[in-house]
């Protein structure tokens, strides 16, 4: 089975060498651009150093992805009950062609429709092929969530505690991530690098559910990411072209540059054969098709609700911030940008690109790479 690429991917130019890691492609000497910031969706390759440049999506377009990309809308005639029906079918030979019994699997959970719609589906294979088949499963969730995500998962037959956990589910909302932010030294790690968000809840989750034993060191990462894009689009007006467009916007954006934990990942809505599937259906139902498709498994399941608020966007308490600001304001790469604050939530802001900026900074300073900046008489 084919997937759409959906991982951002750096070249050297002094190397040539590529990678989807940004410090893999790093060389000894760098130049680093003073006026690079990160923003949501930005529509150019650089990144924070001249030899390093984002590779263009079309270089990663394989025939699979192209086909799509092309297909014609309402070639299949059918009635809405049997598209439901071969959607349903071709996610189950995804979960089976991919789930690997053999290691322990964890699947990022939220309330929302696509990630009910998987854990209901590796509910459905479960009972048929029982433990053997599923072996060490773990649902992971934060505690913004958990309250209607624990009533979805329970609902399906999940147990809390054996199959899905909410990670850190009592602490403080306002200080959810403080590990994490306060880790200035080690912050650029799960953000690969530069981003104008600080935090990777894709990281953060498995992570935690380590230290607290929930999940032994190598495991099989399962996300429901995608899943709207692709269906609203599929669905859509256009189609193939539609899905095109979103896809390249979404490749330059910090949707496709965090990293997610694990040995394998897994994102079942990118699946190529899927994506032809609605499109060629004469079928429309644009971004109802998600709600008709949790209706079709069961319809209770789709009357339970979601919150509404996403699960990585928090507010920061006054005390971390303060602690943060003072590693930042230690740091080498405040010279170059000094702030009065940080901003006091996880929203996608330019100004944590500073705060990515300098933990990364720092890295490379202590492990003897050289930095100087375009435009100074240095250079």
């Amino acid at each position: 089975m084919a997937f759409i690429k959906t991982r951002q991917v750096y070249r050297c130019s002094t190397t040539g060498k590529t990678s989807e890691n940004y410090i893999d492609v790093l060389p000894k000497e760098l130049t680093l651009d003073p006026t690079y910031v990160c923003v949501p969706f930005y529509n150019h390759h650089r990144t924070l150093f001249k030899e390093v440049t984002i590779v263009p999506w079309r270089e990663f377009v394989t025939p699979e992805m192209q086909k799509v990309f092309k297909a014609r809308i309402g070639a299949h005639r059918e009635s809405k009950e049997q598209l439901l029906g071969r959607i349903r079918t071709k996610l189950e030979q995804i979960i089976l062609a991919n789930w690997k019994p053999n290691m322990a699997h964890v699947q990022f959970h939220s309330s929302g429709q696509d990630s009910r719609m998987l854990s209901w589906l590796i509910r459905k294979l479960y009972r048929q092929r029982g433990n053997k088949w599923l072996g060490q499963v773990a649902f992971l969730c934060g505690n913004m969530e958990c309250p209607y995500m624990r009533d979805i998962l329970k609902y399906e037959g999940w147990k809390e505690g054996k199959h899905f956990h909410i990670i850190n589910g009592k602490m403080n909302p306002l200080e959810y991530y403080k590990d994490y932010f306060l880790d200035f030294k080690n912050a650029w790690r799960w953000i690969n690098g530069v981003q104008g968000k600080p935090q990777n809840l894709f990281w953060y989750l498995p992570e935690v559910a380590e230290r607290q034993g929930i999940l032994p060191a190598h495991y099989q990462t399962w996300t429901s990411q995608w899943g709207n894009t692709l269906f609203d689009d599929c669905s859509g007006p256009r189609g193939g072209r539609g899905l095109e467009n979103i896809f390249r916007k979404f490749y330059l954006s910090q949707l496709c540059s965090r990293p997610k934990k694990g040995d394998e990942v897994i994102e079942p809505y990118t699946d190529t054969g899927l994506a032809h599937l609605v499109i060629h259906s004469s079928v429309r139902l644009g971004k109802g098709l998600r709600n008709e498709l949790v209706a079709s498994m069961d319809p209770r399941l789709a009357q339970l609700k979601r919150v509404d608020a996403h699960g990585d966007m928090r507010t920061i308490a006054g005390w971390i911030l303060k602690k943060m600001l003072e590693s930042y304001s230690k740091s080498w790469y405040s010279k170059i940008h000094p702030i009065p604050s940080l901003p006091s939530t996880t929203r996608y802001l330019p100004a944590w690109s500073y705060w990515t900026a300098a933990s990364l900074c720092e890295y490379l300073l202590e492990h003897d790479y050289k930095i100087k900046i375009a435009g100074s008489a240095d250079e």
